[in-house]
């Protein structure tokens, strides 16, 4: 039985639910799962698309956000200088260093302590709610530059002979949550808190099918990342 070592996020339950009787599953902050992976105590993994591997190690499976995300934001006044980071999301926070440095055009400060903004992923970003600051989607900052969807995640294996079976298992779990998508949030929203509709409308703003536009996202995000400090 192959491991797969993913964030443990609600994000990805449409690609892992339909899954957990076949795999052994591995969920973790994302630097956790990462470090299991390059330890060779996982098969897959799902991480940030930030990562440099061959081609024949690259799943074309993934988590993308199409023109929104709802869970990788920036909540800041009107006016800020300096911004708390995430602590666990090397990709939301690298993400946001580019999205200042190309797009913007702004000088910010970066700390993992305090800040007059700060960025929040994940889970805790859809349960946070503030009327003081203003959300910033990044996804759809990203999306408004570039006109193309942005890559939060992305598949790798160790293994490239066991790709095709891979694919075929993460191909029948799509099909099988959108058949199912009643079971699907009844599940999720018992093991998060958060509402079926909530749930619903997130799983709409994202894609897990890597396809020709998301791949051209990733090798834009690469190229735009060497030119700033991560």
């Amino acid at each position: 039985m192959y491991k797969i070592a993913a964030p443990s996020f609600c994000n990805i339950e449409p690609l892992l639910f339909p899954l957990k009787d076949l795999f052994i599953l591995h969920r973790d902050e994302p630097s956790r799962i990462s470090t299991a992976f390059d330890n060779n105590e996982c098969d897959i993994l799902i991480s940030s698309a930030t990562r440099i591997m061959d081609k024949e190690n690259l799943l074309s499976y993934g988590i993308a956000a199409e023109k929104e995300v709802m869970s990788v934001a920036l909540f800041c006044p009107t006016s800020f200088q300096s911004v708390k980071l995430a602590a666990t999301s090397s990709s939301s926070n690298t993400l946001l260093k580019v999205i200042a440095k190309h797009f913007w055009k702004k000088e910010l400060s970066f700390s993992y302590e305090k800040g007059d903004a700060f960025l929040l992923f994940g889970d805790e970003c859809l349960r946070f709610h503030s009327d003081t600051y203003q959300k910033i989607d990044l996804a759809t900052v990203w999306y408004e530059e570039t006109g193309l969807p942005f890559v939060f995640a992305r598949g790798y294996i160790h293994n490239p002979h066991i790709k095709p079976c891979i694919e075929e298992h993460f191909q029948k779990a799509l099909q099988w949550s959108s058949a199912n998508k009643s079971v699907l949030l009844s599940e999720i929203s018992k093991k998060t808190g958060f509402s079926k509709e909530l749930l619903s409308c997130y799983y709409d703003t994202l894609s897990f099918k890597l396809e020709k536009k998301h791949l051209e996202s990733i090798e834009l995000f690469h190229k735009l990342v060497k030119d700033i400090d991560v």
